[in-house]
């Protein structure tokens, strides 16, 4: 099998709770043909079901605990900051990498923590999600870059955010057009037996239009349909990059996790005071205050691009990261450390002990009390509780990376969603001060996303589920490749027909920790999560 090719297509957080009512009512005639003739199954995300997490098990093949990756911040206890992820934080190699070590070739178009990118001999990178704004380096070989931008306009693969929905449905559509554009251009252009294009549309199209699937919503009759029209867009696209892919591509479709109704946000930090657990130096509402003197820097960065020579602008835009950076740690700043027990910080739901001030014992107790105490949180409008478990950090993640996670890991009832520490310096005049809120989305994360494989060698098969860490063995074992021993995730063999074992290699070495992040790479990867509602 080592001419083979495999061509890998991730929609991000794509679910077959959408999938399969649109195939039933035929307007996924790609997706139909290829659930008919090959192997599907339920895709169990990461712990946290959050994209760096689940993205990087995707391509190390790896558990979190293993390769590092947690949330989208890495939470520093010892200098009690935030910092931005991305893939150099990573300890564990991707597939990509693996591959050019062995000589074959294979290109990676759009995932998210990709930047900064594998320095491939014989393949290519376009980085995604977590990209640096304005990265020198987000693609590799660097001519990359031009024919990116003739191709598809833009250099950067992501719908442009508009407060119109109808006209940011227009951009995500033409977003699909791009990067369906890309990946037939570089399969077409470039050798390689491993490409992988992650289309970020369906993401995009579900946080933000969830709410108006429900029939009673005032706008269901235009926009009703607007997830519906991106799935149908991303099945067209997918059949033709399979009609132009070579003869005997397999194809295997992926998402990081799966999609659901958010209708509400829960500031965890707020029940961590309200318990005694979290104390703050000031009221809350100065974290409100602080947030007013910090505002939007864009267009300011813009004009110095614009109008000022590179060292000025370049100064201005390293002032502006700085701002950035002390307007993320702000709601640290504002903790008393010598009363505070444990605090939450991160997208996913993580609770951090302080354990500069606590034993063992004390520091068991409040672990204890936690878990508890926060499944019992009732919303008092509806009466149900909105947390569904808390747990150790040492009953999720083993590895050698296991120590940056959380403590504590709360996860939260359908269409609940904790809510970022900072993100509520953006609600200005808005906040007032509860743990219940609203968020700009309406579409959250859930567990399951799709996996789908088709093409020689594949059975017709229907699995009860699979996990994420399984795809990357899965790759290497139908490319003829030996498995690297240190992988965690399996060979989907009873999705393939010869069945044979997977043959395992104890020679391939692990990756180590890259390179640090400058304040304005850290500000550029912030403003991007902050313009997608992240933040």
């Amino acid at each position: 099998m080592t001419d083979s090719k495999i061509l890998v297509i991730g929609w991000d957080g794509a679910t077959f709770d959408i999938i399969k009512p649109l195939v039933d009512a035929g307007r996924m005639p790609t997706m139909a043909r290829l659930l008919a003739e090959g192997m599907h199954a339920p895709l169990n995300s990461t712990t946290p079901a959050v994209t760096p997490v689940a993205w990087s098990s995707f391509m190390t093949g790896v558990h979190p605990g293993s390769h590092g990756i947690f949330d989208a911040f890495r939470y520093d206890a010892t200098h009690r900051t935030l910092r931005m992820v991305h893939a150099g934080m990573r300890t564990a190699p991707t597939i990509f990498k693996i591959l050019d070590d062995r000589g074959r070739p294979s290109g990676a178009l759009n995932i998210p923590m990709t930047w900064p990118p594998d320095k491939l001999t014989h393949g290519f990178v376009y980085t995604g999600m977590f990209t640096a704004g304005e990265a020198q380096d987000r693609v590799h070989p660097p001519e990359l870059a031009a024919e990116v931008l003739r191709l598809t306009g833009t250099p950067a693969l992501e719908p442009t955010s508009h407060a119109d929905p109808s006209t940011y449905l227009q951009h995500i559509l033409q977003n699909i057009h791009n990067q369906e554009t890309l990946t037939r251009h570089m399969m077409q252009s470039r050798p390689w037996d491993l490409l992988t294009s992650v289309f970020i549309d369906s993401d995009r199209v579900q946080h933000y239009y969830w709410k108006y699937l429900d029939p009673s919503h005032p706008e269901h009759a235009t926009l009703g349909d607007a997830i519906g029209q991106v799935y149908v867009a991303l099945d067209a696209a997918l059949g033709r990059l399979l009609a132009a892919a070579p003869e005997g591509t397999r194809l295997c479709m992926v998402s990081d996790h799966g999609a659901g109704p958010l209708h509400t946000t829960i500031f965890l930090n707020k029940w961590l005071m309200d318990q005694g657990f979290l104390v703050l130096k000031q009221d809350l509402h100065a974290v409100l205050a602080a947030g007013k003197h910090h505002q939007d820097p864009s267009p300011l960065k813009l004009l110095a691009k614009r109008l000022l020579p590179e060292r000025l602008a370049g100064h201005i835009r390293r002032f502006i990261a700085r701002g950035q950076q002390v307007m993320r740690d702000r709601f640290l700043e504002l903790v008393d450390w010598e009363r505070t027990t444990a605090i939450s910080e991160g997208v996913s739901g993580g609770i951090y002990l302080n354990t500069a001030i606590m034993d063992q014992a004390r520091r068991d107790e409040v672990e204890r009390a936690l878990i508890a105490e926060l499944p019992r949180l009732v919303d008092p409008r509806t009466g149900e509780r909105v947390i569904t478990a808390v747990r150790r950090r040492a009953e999720l993640f083993t590895g050698v990376a296991a120590e940056h996670a959380p403590d504590l890991l709360v996860a939260c009832a359908r269409g609940y969603q904790i809510i970022v520490p900072n993100e509520l310096l953006r609600f200005n005049e808005r906040f007032d001060g509860g743990l219940f809120l609203a968020h700009k989305w309406s579409g959250r994360h859930e567990q399951f996303g799709i996996l789908v494989l088709h093409g020689p060698g594949v059975r017709h098969a229907s699995l009860p589920q699979a996990n994420i860490p399984d795809v990357a063995p899965t790759l290497l074992h139908l490319l003829g490749e030996a498995v690297p021993a240190h992988m965690e995730g399996r060979v989907l063999l009873e999705a393939l027909e010869d069945g044979q074992a997977a043959t395992i290699d104890t020679a391939s070495a692990q990756a180590t920790e890259g390179r640090q992040l400058s304040a304005e790479e850290e500000a550029a990867i912030a403003r991007q999560l902050q313009d997608l509602g992240y933040l």
